[in-house]
């Protein structure tokens, strides 16, 4: 059975409304992946981050697109945010705010009104 996709607000759709043909193939790859293996999914696919973060990446040969999720009860993944990738790692400044969130997300702090399904 295939994991659910969600986002926290419109994050994911605001991210890839700017992307090029060639990056969102790249992304839509790696999120079919994604919601076929579900946790079971790993690198390249999926990097772990500690304390219940994830990374989903996609790269294309001019950008390198980054998209910090967690995994939720009920197969559901639900991604964090977005970024365009410029240095080895995402900015330390953007895990906290993610492992943040996923914090809030697991201790039900943020409700279903703030997590929507992902529609790109």
């Amino acid at each position: 059975m295939p994991w659910k996709l969600l986002q926290v607000g419109t994050v994911f759709d605001d991210f890839y409304a700017g992307c090029d043909d060639n990056l969102r193939e790249k992304i839509d790859a790696r999120l079919a992946q994604l919601m076929m293996k579900g946790n079971m999914a790993k690198e390249p696919v999926s990097k772990p981050l500690g304390d219940g973060l994830f990374e989903l990446r996609a790269d294309s040969a001019d950008h390198h697109a980054r998209f910090p999720f967690c995994f939720l009860p009920g197969q559901r993944i639900v991604v964090i945010d977005a970024q365009y990738k410029d240095q080895r790692t995402l900015p330390q400044a953007v895990i906290n705010n993610a492992k943040n969130m996923v914090r809030l997300l697991k201790a039900g702090e943020i409700g279903s009104s703030d997590v929507k399904t992902k529609l790109h």
